[in-house]
Order: C-alpha cells, then structure tokens, then sequence
C-alpha cells in the first residue's frame, strides 16, 4: 500500500507565490543570521538580557537604533542608556524583536527602492497597531505574556510581505479593502491563490516566530463589541481593533473607513470598558510612542500624519480633537480653525506645509543620531564627542544658535567654547558667569534634565537672567541641556530658532534629549574608566 505524500505547505499558491515562499530563506532580510539569531533568542525562554545583546552588539547599526530607542521619551529612562544590555531590559524582547523585524524590512526596501513607500506607510500602521495595543492593553492591566506588541504588529505580515515582494497584488488588495472590503476575500483567492493571512503564516513559521503569534494570525479574531475579560479574549480584542484602527486613521477617510472608524469608536470602549474619552487619549499617545519608535528604523514622521479629510477644521466632527492631538504629536501643522483669519488677508492665505517637506530633515537627523552614535562609543576623546554634538544640533538638527558652555575648574565659570549660527560668536560673552550666580545657566546645571525655557524675560524678571542677556540674545523659547559627567557637572548646552523665530517642537525637544543623553552617557563611560 503507498505511502500518502504529506501535505506541501505551498499547496494552493500559484507559481508566482510558491516561488517566492519557496526562496524566502535567502530573500526575506529578517532571516539573514543575526536577525534569525535575535528572533530564536528571544523566543527561548532561558534567554537573558545579555544574550541578546551578545548578537545585538555584532551589528552595529543595529546597536545604534536600540540604544537610542532605549533613551527616547517613550521610556522616560531616569538614567542614561549607554550598553546594549541595559537598552534591551528596558525595551524587553517583544518590542526588541518587532523594531528588528522593521529595522530590516525598511533597510532591504531602501536597497530594492521600489516598494519602498509602501512599506513605510504599512510598518507605520504596523508600529501604530502595536502601540495602541500596549496603551488599551496597559490601560486594562493585560499582563499576560510577552507577546502584546509583537502580536499587534506582524499581524498584518502578509500585506508587509507583498508590499515588499509583489506590490502590484498589494496595491489591488489595499484599494480593495478601502473602497469595496466585501470584495476583498475573493479577490484574495484571485490573485493568491488562497486566503492572505495563510501567506501569512507560512512566513511566520519560516521566521520562527512564537505560536501565539500564528495563532492570532490563523483564528483572524475581529472586535464584536461585547466586554472581553478573559485574557485569551482580550489579546485577540486588543490585536485585532489596533489594526483596524491603524489600518483607517493611517488612510483616506472614504466611506468605508469612515464606517469601520465609527463603529471602532463605539466597540473599543464597551469591550474593554474605558470611556470614549479615554479612548481617545490612549489612541494620541499611541501615535506619540509609534513616531518615537519608528525615527529608530528610519520611517520619517510623515507616514504618521492622517488625511486632512478626517476631520476638517470647518465641522463638528466629534473626533476633532483627536485628530487635533494626532496632528500635533506626529509634527504636522495644526489646521486652521477659523478661516475668518484669511478671509480680511490681502491676497491668497499662505500656502500650508505639508508634513513630509520635512522628511529630508528626519533622514539628516537620523543619519546624524546614528554616526554620532558609533564614532561617540568608538572614541576616548571627549573633546570630540562635544563637538559632534554641537555641531550636529546645528547642521542636523537645525537649530539655528547653538552655544556649548563648560565649567573652568580654576575660575570657578561657566565659559562659552563652542559656538554655531549668525553672529553668534558676538553674543558669547552673554554665556559667561560663575557657577555660584542665581543665574538661568546655572539652575540647569544643578537641574540634572533638559528643559525648555518658554519666555526669557519671565526668566529676567525671575532675576535668573541679566537685562542685557534678552535685549542682545532675545526673548525667545530655547532648550538647555546640562551636561555631567558620573556626578560631575560638566557645563550646558544652549539651542533655539532665535533668527527666524520658528516654533520648537515637541519632535525638536526630543531630538535634544536624545543628543543630550548619548553625550552625558559616553563622558560618564569616559569619566568611569
């Protein structure tokens, strides 16, 4: 009696799939050693934080992205991340394994050129997913195992994979869930040859990821409306409605996505019983850590903006201040509310700028954060390490006066040393006081934390700042950053937009904090040895 030949797990693809799943191994970026190396790492529950950073610190641009993910605001670290091993027990292995998914993604697509904005805007809304998830699931108190973000965000992997591969069929499928998603699982099985999510999991289980993770992606759970309580319940709930949620804020608002966005709204607080308003809340912050997260693997904050269209500024949408908060977080210009303002202007109302005229400035940035990063461990100058830094919130960053001051151990001063923008070596004897003074420099010496000062004539009339300062320096908001060393007070860095007298942004104050705590981390690790 023959033998029954097992199932082949590519049955039912056409030739075009097949092809592909068969060559995944040498195609697909995640499966190059190190990747594979991380992903089995941290899916063995032996694995300790060391281990992973063993492989993590072979890759060095790698090590780069999660050191300055560990020190982004998302975390709030009170002390500065320098190791790789301290970054991976503060971002803990599901999200660890997730950034290194799309750190690699976005590096082959960059290479392939071709899919690559369609694999940004797919690893945005992956990103978002993950984030909404930890912030519903955190605002629940769901503990139950380590697999939350990772789950939320390699849900969707088969879209992340033809993206990737066959944009042609992503492109189809995208219209077709935005446009006519009754449409959708037919079509599936047109040009697949079977449903996506099994693509899906015959990739998942090529790169090893967890079971829980499979199953997610086998059951295809969707939020029903009702409370969920128990855990197995709540992790399918909390998956499924953060991509779905991602899956319309990150697309144009047809009507179909303005269908599916409404009923979220209505389910996510009955299921797990959090007011609307809270909803919203968890939902900005989300937005908030995902673009935190995604400046780590190179996807500019643009990708996160949602249309225009979602809620004008001339209506009564009742998410307007939703979309109002995500706005503001992802770096995008706040609509106008009153067209009253442009209606008694002279001539045409200004032309409004669109979030990705800043893309080039994120990529200068992030090439920047991540050369500072290495050639800053790679030194034991430290001379170096403030020049890179200053140099680079200059040029990079673009803040348009930058003034680094250091204290002299022999005068007992704070004296200015470096110095970039117009005229600003003019304006330097302003930096120059004793430690001991009631002075603005001073106080951030002694605060220990970056800060922004929003008015220096508050400042002035505060008695913390000279009369002389603000008729020769300005009145305007600008970042201090104090610099140490172990214990040791170093001196402070000084930025602001002082010549044109652009805004700072949130994003601005958070590329500061980074800098700042790469410099304070590596003239501590100087200053130790």
């Amino acid at each position: 009696m023959p033998v029954a030949k097992p199932p082949d797990i590519f049955d039912g693809f056409p030739p075009r799939i097949r092809d592909l799943l068969t060559k995944a191994s040498e195609a697909l970026p995640i499966l190059r050693q190190s990747c594979r190396n991380i992903l089995d790492r941290t899916e063995d529950a032996a694995s300790s934080a060391s281990d992973v950073s063993e492989v993590i610190m072979q890759d060095q641009a790698l090590m780069a992205k999660v050191i300055k993910m560990a020190n982004s605001p998302a975390y709030h670290t009170v002390s500065t991340v320098a190791t790789p091993t301290h970054a991976v027990t503060i971002i803990g292995f599901d999200v660890i394994r997730s950034i290194v998914i799309a750190a690699q993604l976005v590096e082959q697509a960059e290479e392939r050129g071709g899919s690559a904005s369609d694999l940004k805007h797919l690893l945005a809304r992956a990103l978002l997913a993950a984030t909404e998830a930890l912030e519903l699931g955190e605002a629940i108190g769901y503990r139950q195992g380590e697999n939350l973000f990772t789950s939320a965000m390699l849900y969707s992997l088969g879209d992340l994979i033809l993206a990737h591969y066959l944009p042609d069929i992503y492109q189809q499928l995208e219209h077709a869930r935005s446009n006519d998603p009754a449409r959708v699982p037919a079509l599936e099985k047109e040009l697949l040859g079977q449903p996506l999510y099994r693509l899906a999991v015959t990739i998942a289980k090529q790169w090893h990821m967890p079971q829980a993770i499979i199953q997610l992606m086998e059951t295809k759970p969707t939020l029903s409306g009702k409370p969920l309580t128990a855990p197995g319940e709540q992790l399918e709930g909390l998956v499924s409605c953060a991509n779905e949620l991602g899956h319309c804020l990150l697309n144009p608002p047809t009507p179909s996505t303005q269908s599916t966005f409404r009923d979220l709204m209505k389910k996510i607080p009955t299921s797990f019983n959090l007011s609307p308003k809270t909803v919203e809340t968890l939902t900005v912050r989300a937005f908030e850590k995902a673009c935190q997260f995604a400046d780590a693997v190179k996807i500019e904050k643009d990708f996160f903006v949602p249309d225009r269209g979602w809620a004008p500024p001339d209506t009564d949408s009742p998410h307007h201040n939703l979309f109002k908060g995500i706005w503001k977080v992802a770096g995008a210009v706040e609509a106008d509310e009153s067209r009253e303002d442009n209606v008694d202007r002279e001539g045409p109302p200004p032309p409004t700028p669109l979030a990705s005229s800043t893309a080039a400035a994120s990529q200068a940035m992030l090439a920047f954060l991540q050369d500072f990063t290495l050639k800053a461990l790679g030194t034991s100058d430290p001379n170096l390490i403030l020049n890179l830094a200053t140099e680079g919130l200059f040029s990079a960053a673009k803040f348009e006066r930058v003034v680094l001051t250091l204290i002299s151990p022999a005068s007992g001063m704070l004296e200015p040393r470096v110095s970039y923008g117009d005229q600003v070596q003019t304006l330097l004897p302003l930096f120059r006081c004793r430690v001991k003074d009631h002075h603005l420099l001073t106080t951030s010496l002694k605060g220990g934390e970056p800060v922004k000062v929003e008015s220096l004539r508050a400042e002035m009339n505060a008695g913390r700042v000279p009369p002389e300062f603000i008729y020769q320096w300005g009145e305007g908001p600008c970042l201090l950053g104090p610099l140490y060393a172990k214990s040791r007070s170093v001196g402070v860095i000084v930025v602001d937009r002082g010549i044109t007298g652009q805004p700072i942004t949130q994003a601005d104050f958070a590329t500061f904090v980074m800098v700042l705590a790469q410099v304070n981390a590596n003239l501590t690790r100087l200053a130790s040895h």
